[in-house]
């Protein structure tokens, strides 16, 4: 099986913390959907899904997290946006798929301590949610 998720060239092998990965694969998107006066749901579920990863990176020294950032960054296809294609594993369908998506908006990161000169931040949430 390939790696759990790829953003771009940014691999996060060895770099979750245990217990942190969630996915929700192939989220389905309704448009105009409503419920009838006798509480009737009508679904209009469109044939684009969403999946939403988020998982947290172990804590990291500097000199760890900047090759992390720096492949994040060079895989960016707008930088505005933060998004590139990635790879993932979809556990309803076991099967590795690509798709395209971006880092969600709340990504920040917390200084633990400096050790030996180097910033060593907290572990930090990532969250990444399909276009």
């Amino acid at each position: 099986m390939a790696n759990i998720f790829k953003f771009g060239t940014a691999d996060f092998a060895g770099l979750i913390r245990a217990g942190s990965f969630k996915i929700n694969p192939n989220s389905r998107q309704d448009l105009d959907s409503y419920r009838d006066a006798d509480g009737v749901l009508h679904r209009t579920a469109l044939a684009h899904t969403a999946t939403v990863v988020e998982f947290d990176v172990k804590r990291l020294r500097e000199s760890e997290l900047r090759p992390l950032m720096d492949a994040i960054v060079a895989s960016y296809i707008n930088y505005n946006e933060r998004d590139a294609q990635c790879e993932y594993f979809d556990p309803e369908t076991g099967q590795v798929k690509t798709g395209h998506f971006y880092i969600d908006s709340n990504l920040s990161f917390s200084l633990y301590a400096i050790w030996d000169g180097e910033n060593v931040y907290n572990e930090t949430h990532f969250k990444f949610v399909e276009y």
